[in-house]
């Protein structure tokens, strides 16, 4: 297990440092028309318009925001191996302050999602394609703003699948899957 987590951590800080290491991109980027319908395990969500406050929820979904250039109003606290003051790991901490943000809002999920904390973030999507979230959550989450879980099951969502489904979820898909050609 720990070396599962040495190489998860290792993989998503080379992916954290090569979007960090791009200039913040605009929202003129090679985005895909808006607006998205996206189909996952629940169903389908629609994006009318390019979302400027993304928040991220579960394992390292913010992880790719980071990467592509975009600050998440708030992330999901880390919840193994060694995190920082600010409760991430090391990579997305410094993903961050390269990005201007040395306070990043992070939910404390370990015991469920903090709804009221993703609610006063006012996100304009909710990502969280490695994720465990049930139906309910799911139908919760969505009053708060438009929510793309994972596409088929719970926890089994790849790196890789993670990569791409959540810079789609943007509008970055093309700058997705350059990611995860690196």
């Amino acid at each position: 297990m720990k070396k599962v987590i040495a190489m998860l951590s290792s993989i998503l800080l080379a992916l954290s440092v090569v979007g960090c290491s791009s200039t913040k991109k605009s929202s003129t980027s090679s985005t895909d028309q808006y607006p998205l319908t996206l189909t996952h395990a629940f169903g389908t969500t629609t994006i009318k318009k390019e979302p400027k406050r993304v928040a991220a929820i579960g394992w390292e979904n913010g992880d790719t925001p980071l990467a592509l250039g975009i600050v998440p109003v708030g992330v999901s606290r880390s919840n193994y191996g060694a995190e920082t003051k600010n409760h991430l790991h090391v990579w997305a901490d410094q993903a961050f302050k390269k990005l201007g943000e040395n306070n990043p809002v992070v939910f404390d999920d370990t015991d469920g999602w903090d709804y009221e904390a993703i609610a006063k973030t006012k996100p304009d999507v909710i990502i969280a394609s490695y994720s465990g979230m049930t139906k309910e959550e799911y139908e919760t989450l969505s009053k708060i703003a438009p929510v793309l879980p994972y596409k088929k099951n719970a926890w089994q969502t790849t790196w890789r699948d993670q990569t791409i489904e959540n810079a789609t979820d943007l509008g970055k898909k093309k700058e997705g899957e350059e990611l995860v050609k690196k």
